[in-house]
């Protein structure tokens, strides 16, 4: 099997999935070559797992990613799960881009202080984001 360039761990919040969704149509329509990691919301890990269970299996996907995006608009300042995300990033070495929405100028304190890069809501600024901190990392991951 022929492993994407870009194996991207994307942090979301359920309540605001259809930004991912919107991220993730930027990655398309820019042919990035990526492969999205993340815990689907019909993965009954949701409905069953317990919080354990939950970060178990984000940082499996976190530790074969070659970076954690972070859609650093308002609810990162809510979403528990975002500071357990960096933490793990952190462990693993990997890097972190947040980005910030159209409508926010506002990123949280601890996305901002653990940001590599923070790139506004433009589909070309994430893909050059992706591909740039792509290529520092490099045998780093």
């Amino acid at each position: 099997m022929i492993q994407k360039a870009h194996r991207l761990f994307i942090s979301h919040s359920w309540t605001y999935h259809d930004a991912k969704d919107t991220m993730v149509r930027f990655l398309d329509k820019l042919g990035l070559d990526y492969q999205s990691l993340y815990i689907p919301k019909k993965d009954p890990i949701h409905e069953t797992g317990t919080d354990q269970q939950l970060l178990s299996a984000i940082t499996e996907k976190i530790k074969r990613s070659t970076c954690l995006i972070i859609l650093a608009g308002v609810y990162s300042y809510y979403d528990k799960w975002i500071e357990k995300e960096i933490e793990v990033a952190r462990a693993y070495g990997k890097p972190i881009i947040a980005i910030q929405p159209w409508s926010n100028d506002k990123t949280s304190d601890i996305v901002r202080k653990n940001a590599n890069r923070i790139v506004k809501w433009q589909g070309k600024c994430i893909v050059d984001a992706i591909k740039d901190i792509d290529r520092v990392s490099i045998g780093h991951t």
